[in-house]
């Protein structure tokens, strides 16, 4: 089954605000609709997540990985399903996107915001 229009990428993060020290694991599912409108798992052939941290810098995981450096890896877990733990190190608001398939596939982005723990 191939990636067209009839697909979607969802992109969970489990909470929108976040503690500094650690890694946020994102997780990003993909499904294709049948003609009845049921959804598949699908795999795309390239994934790219690029992450913006409240400074500027950019952090860019890819599928599939190949050691390149300056990379981080996004993990294929099961069919459709893959995850990418990003380092948080800073305090402030950080920004995402994924690219599916060179920008042929399903997008999505969004923010989250990493606080002082308490």
């Amino acid at each position: 089954m191939g990636m067209r229009n009839a697909s979607s990428v969802n992109a969970v993060i489990p909470y929108n605000r976040v503690a500094p020290d650690g890694a946020l694991t994102i997780v990003l599912d993909y499904r294709s609709y049948d003609i009845a409108g049921r959804p598949q798992p699908v795999d795309p052939s390239e994934i790219l997540l690029r992450v913006y941290k409240p400074d500027g810098t950019v952090m860019e995981f890819i599928y599939p990985f190949n050691n390149e450096p300056g990379k981080g890896e996004i993990e294929r877990q099961w069919a459709g399903h893959y995850t990418a733990a990003v380092p948080i190190d800073m305090i402030g608001m950080w920004k995402w996107e994924v690219i599916t398939n060179g920008g042929g596939g399903p997008s999505e982005d969004g923010q989250f915001e990493v606080v002082e723990a308490s």
